[in-house]
């Protein structure tokens, strides 16, 4: 693909002169499209050499686009010498349940749309060179480009073919065109009726021309050649002193018969022409872009987070109604547990801020008992302002403890019953404040 000789020029439009701007080699190509000014390119026509695309008909079974070039390969797979898996398909007309097929190697595509993809060049199509003959129905249009004769034989149909093939081919595309009136001057050889097999496979004919145009300068030989076969068939022949490359670069978007150009854009295929048309936005239009995006990105997000959450709150109260229902069944209406909770609570604060509470009556307890590393609470009551304790321990500790709590927090310490179990000693002992 790099080695293939290109040339790029600027079509002319209305007085002004078409300009040629390169010609080389692929790679000479980009780096000449890299120092240009990329951005003064509005569109961009690419032409590929007519022998590299190949035009064929093929029924079709069904009118849908999609199901049509799933099926392409299996219509295609015998009458392609290469593998089906590295050529690219593009579709033209359909109609009659007949559709007309460009079949270009899948590496050229590929190439061409990553190459153009990187530069951000506005490709608009890619086809053939051969469309650029003109078109008139029921006539078929013949140049020579350098040593290959292209031939349009319909609307999207043509093909190209070696200078050296050109008696031979011609007579086999005639013959097949219109098989029951083949002239006696036209020699039936064997290599002939052998191909004509593979010449109904292409379908590159839509029937027998009425003239053939030829477009051409030089090749004189060749034009002999062509008008000796055309004579054969009693077809008539026109010389137009013109060459495919004047043809294309003319400011030519009408043919000569007034009818638009029907080709096939082989963006039609799988890659999508506007992936071949990257937009340039400016740096800080392109940063208020994406922080646009990533905003309403996450207030999408938040928004379905909430609408989340609040949907599985709605199912949670749902169940523990149900639950309390179930587990209460003789209740008329629901408690509100937490709303009591926290008023008992609030009291709980309130009392806790009196010495006279059970938690402050505790605390200065708790304290005494708490350096005292022997004793051990096994139960407690409180009772109207009277903590009561039932504690165990290794020695008689009731004295030491109800001289520290009287002198220090001027508590009435008052024994209620001692024992000795078991080796340790169980007294039961009330706390109380002197206001009690």
């Amino acid at each position: 693909f790099e080695a293939m000789s290109l040339s790029v020029f600027q079509v002319a439009h209305q007085t002004r002169r078409a300009k040629k701007l390169f010609s080389g080699d692929f790679n000479g190509l980009l780096n000449f499209l890299s120092q240009a000014q990329v951005q003064d390119y509005r569109e961009i026509n690419v032409l590929l050499p007519a022998n590299e695309v190949l035009l064929t008909q093929v029924a079709v079974p069904s009118s849908s686009r999609h199901r049509i070039m799933q099926a392409l390969p299996f219509l295609l797979d015998e009458s392609l010498i290469t593998l089906i898996d590295t050529q690219y398909f593009a579709l033209g007309h359909r109609h009659a349940g007949q559709c007309q097929v460009a079949v270009v190697s899948d590496a050229i595509i590929k190439t061409l749309y990553e190459q153009f993809k990187v530069l951000s060049l506005p490709v608009s199509s890619i086809t053939s060179e051969l469309f650029e003959l003109p078109f008139h129905q029921g006539r078929w249009s013949v140049c020579f480009l350098r040593d290959k004769m292209l031939i349009r034989t319909g609307a999207q149909s043509g093909l190209a073919i070696q200078v050296q093939n050109i008696e031979f081919t011609v007579r086999l595309l005639l013959n097949h065109a219109l098989p029951d009136k083949v002239p006696e001057s036209a020699p039936e050889t064997d290599e002939v009726q052998a191909s004509q097999s593979g010449a109904e496979a292409a379908s590159v004919s839509t029937g027998i021309p009425e003239s053939i145009t030829l477009y051409a300068q030089e090749n004189k030989a060749h034009i002999k050649t062509l008008q000796r076969i055309a004579d054969d068939y009693l077809i008539a022949t026109q010389v137009v002193n013109s060459s495919l490359l004047k043809l294309a670069l003319a400011d030519n978007t009408q043919n000569t018969s007034g009818q638009d150009k029907q080709v096939i854009n082989l963006l039609q295929g799988h890659y999508h022409a506007a992936n071949l048309k990257p937009v340039k936005i400016p740096y800080r239009r392109s940063l208020a872009a994406i922080f646009t995006l990533w905003l309403v990105t996450q207030l999408a997000f938040m928004g379905y987070q909430w609408q989340h959450h609040s949907n599985e709150l709605s199912q949670l109260d749902a169940q523990l109604e149900a639950l309390y229902f179930k587990t209460f069944p003789d209740s008329k209406r629901i408690i509100d547990v937490r709303a009591q909770t926290q008023s008992q609570l609030n009291q709980l604060k309130k009392q806790s801020a009196s010495s006279h509470s059970f938690l402050g009556l505790l605390g200065l307890v708790g304290e005494a008992i708490r350096r005292d590393q022997t004793i051990t609470i096994r139960h407690l009551r409180y009772n109207d302002g009277v903590l009561q304790l039932d504690m165990s321990a290794k020695d008689f500790v009731f004295n030491r403890l109800k001289s520290v709590l009287q002198k220090k927090h001027q508590l009435i310490v008052e024994e209620q019953s001692s024992s000795r179990v078991e080796g340790e000693i169980r007294s039961v002992v009330n706390f109380r404040t002197h206001t009690l």
